[in-house]
């Protein structure tokens, strides 16, 4: 029978395999490393992009130019591959088991896409990921700043959005032009942090997938 990935299962998530390796309520713990890195590849292109931006639009968000079209989809292409890694990064936390997660890998994904909802429960997923592998006390600065600017961002995005179409003044469209300049800035610190947080997470993840496979080689 399937599993439900965006149902949270009642019984405990943890079994062994031979003593070795975990396997959670939606599967074994597995390598995240490339989905990871086609995530910061997506992200730095993004980053790139968002400043070519700035010079080649001169600051303008009211021509499509080509750059804003190459940028929706690598946009489109960035949230694909983040919330296949957030997913997969989830399930890696079940099979890990040390701090039982409350969100599914599905949520962890479609959280992101729920209006109202996605400005906190994406952290939440990232956060109960991050403490599944370092721990409730562990520094959480890296999950919360990127947190912030990702919010920050995104709220801007809707700010600028509702003052172009409902404004057509000149003055208003100054202002479209600073909120603007102010979301790509706040687009860039989230896509830096978030590349911090893919890979902190990554590596921790490998390095207990590989101590957990030299133990069951050791045996």
């Amino acid at each position: 029978m399937s599993v439900n990935p965006y149902q949270t299962p009642e019984s405990s998530p943890i079994h062994e395999i031979g003593g070795s390796l975990g396997i959670g309520r939606f599967g074994a713990m597995t390598s995240t490393f490339r989905i990871a890195w086609v995530c910061v590849l997506l992200l730095v292109v993004n980053i790139v992009t968002i400043i070519l931006g700035f010079v080649i639009d001169k600051y303008t968000v009211v021509e499509i130019a080509p750059s804003q079209t190459l940028g929706i989809i690598i946009y489109v292409a960035t949230i694909i591959s983040v919330c296949m890694w957030t997913s997969k990064s989830m399930i890696n936390a079940w099979a890990l088991g040390e701090v039982r997660p409350t969100i599914t890998p599905g949520w962890a994904a479609g959280w992101y896409f729920i209006p109202i909802a996605w400005f906190w429960k994406p952290y939440q997923a990232l956060k109960e990921i991050w403490e599944n592998l370092y721990g409730k006390e562990t520094s959480k600065a890296l999950p919360i700043v990127w947190w912030i600017c990702w919010s920050l961002n995104f709220i801007a995005q809707i700010l600028s959005a509702y003052i172009f179409y409902h404004f057509n003044m000149i003055d208003e469209y100054k202002v479209i032009t600073s909120v603007a300049i102010g979301w790509k800035i706040m687009g860039i610190l989230a896509a830096v942090f978030l590349i911090l947080v893919i890979l902190r997470i990554t590596r921790g993840h490998q390095e207990r997938i590989n101590r957990k496979t030299n133990f069951s080689y050791g045996r």
